[in-house]
């Protein structure tokens, strides 16, 4: 069966047959811009009349005022516990604020108004909705599409907070923001919403400091990390084409966040994942996966993970592009999150056709599987098990053979301890498919004993769950019947 991988919210499987399916598995929604020179501000105690204060400060018609107001708002609002959010909101903040995002006479004025955008945008939903509702978002589209580069950062670090929440995302994308967003990565960018967004498929190099790439980066990220995008077919792929740029940029936290973002895309519909081969970023991700860095090696791990969920030519790209070399290394890490996961897109591997499933006999990777099971960690043999289970399914008799060669089914008798009555399940059911060929049983009669299966099955015979009592006592009763006066082996 191919699934999707373990996450808070894991979404529903892509494809579920009658016996196998494929399936997903899954950084933070808003970011708090931070001022380094709040502390030594006469407003960092504050009261309400302090706050009131400041936005008839902003309102005034002297220049001064207004930015020496702006400006204090600001540093209040980047404190990082406990920003007045919502006392500046009930203020009445918003009104004379956004209109300073939208003029362009007053470059510094239109930073700092940004920037206390960016960080009223930054709390919670309901202050997030506050900002949307104001009229922010066309406002900040514009100022990220015709402001200088600090203005346009803050603009996209403004809007990837809005987009951080979920119910707003496609709201701002259908308002115009790829675009801008992509463009704002070169010196040529685009000057108004309107631009054709072919202009930036091609991804030029990037020209762009690093400070504003990175934010980029990461609203990308935002954009895709939930199902449910209403994007263009040409705006996805001049996404996708500035992501295989990304990929390959110096500064390790921009080409983490493209790495998760390829990963969102990767679970989407099969039309992005095909999109996001075509670009060729396979190949990078693949590079990744031989990263010294952990926060690199991840999402590369799920990006290939949930291509590999997909069709079976996805599978097949994704094994022809050499991620088993890498998922045989990565099965080893001292690191059991990596060995989860490495489990878990061999699972889905091992949940296609018998060819895909012999490139994992061939690569050694069963053993690997095996001593993974072994290894106690209950979230690690989960995945394991399903990579093993899924062979039974779909493998051929002489793959299954390989599999006991490999000590498969004393592995999958040990996850019989476990108490998760899922796990439980898909091995019972595995067991009944190697013990049905004749040429195989009795290895894996003796497997199972070995491993103190007859006492688990017994066990098993009290379980809560009807169908696991069914299944554990069907194989007791039709393989372990003779001779039950011993047990099992060493026993």
């Amino acid at each position: 069966m191919k699934r999707e991988g373990s996450s808070q919210s894991a979404p529903e499987a892509s494809r579920q047959p009658a016996s196998f399916s494929r399936r997903p598995y899954e950084t933070g929604r808003s970011r708090h811009m931070v001022s380094e020179d709040y502390k030594s501000d006469e407003d960092a105690e504050y009261t309400q009349e302090t706050l009131e204060e400041i936005v008839r400060g902003i309102k005034s018609n002297s220049r001064k005022r207004r930015l020496e107001n702006t400006i204090r708002a600001r540093k209040l609002l980047s404190i990082e516990v406990g920003p007045p959010i919502k006392e500046f909101l009930k203020a009445g903040i918003l009104r004379p604020l956004i209109p300073y995002v939208q003029q362009q006479e007053d470059s510094t004025l239109q930073l700092e108004a940004t920037w206390v955008l960016t960080n009223l945008a930054s709390g919670t939903a309901a202050h997030t909705a506050a900002v949307v509702d104001g009229g922010a978002v066309p406002v900040l589209i514009g100022a990220l599409a015709g402001g200088d580069e600090e203005v346009a950062e803050q603009a996209a670090w403004a809007l990837g907070n809005i987009i951080g929440e979920e119910r707003y995302r496609n709201q701002v994308v259908s308002a115009g923001v790829v675009t801008p967003l992509l463009a704002a990565l070169h010196h040529g960018r685009a000057s108004s919403s309107s631009t054709s967004s072919s202009s930036a498929s091609s991804s030029p190099s990037i020209s762009s400091p690093v400070s504003l790439v990175r934010v980029v980066a990461w609203v990308l990220a935002n954009i895709f990390r939930h199902k449910g995008l209403v994007m263009e077919k040409q705006e996805r792929q001049a996404c996708i084409a500035t992501l295989k740029t990304l990929l390959s940029h110096p500064d390790c936290e921009v080409t983490v966040d493209a790495l998760w973002t390829v990963s969102y895309i990767a679970v989407g519909d099969e039309e992005g994942q095909r999109e996001a081969v075509e670009a060729d970023i396979l190949p990078d991700l693949v590079t990744h996966l031989g990263a010294k860095e952990r926060q690199k090696v991840i999402p590369a791990l799920r990006a290939t993970g949930n291509l590999v969920m997909g069709s079976n030519d996805l599978t097949d790209a994704v094994l022809a592009a050499g991620v088993l070399p890498h998922y045989s290394r990565l099965l080893v890490s001292p690191h059991h999150n990596l060995r989860r996961e490495v489990s878990w897109a061999l699972s889905n591997v091992t949940a296609g056709n018998r060819n895909q499933i012999q490139q994992v006999i061939d690569g050694g990777l069963l053993p690997q599987l095996v001593e993974v099971i072994g290894q106690n960690h209950l979230d690690v043999q989960r995945e394991a098990a399903w990579a093993l289970s899924n062979l039974t399914t779909c493998g051929s008799p002489e793959q299954l053979g390989e599999l006991l060669l490999a000590g498969g089914a004393s592995a999958l008798t040990s996850v019989l301890a476990v108490s998760e009555t899922g796990t439980v399940g898909v091995v019972l059911s595995a067991l009944q498919k190697i013990l049905k060929i004749p040429n195989l049983r009795n290895e894996a009669v003796r497997q199972v004993r070995v491993a103190q299966g007859v006492q688990r099955l017994e066990a098993l015979q009290g379980y809560v769950d009807s169908d696991i009592k069914e299944r554990a006592t069907e194989i007791l009763n039709t393989y372990f019947q003779e001779n039950t006066e011993g047990r099992d082996e060493g026993s």
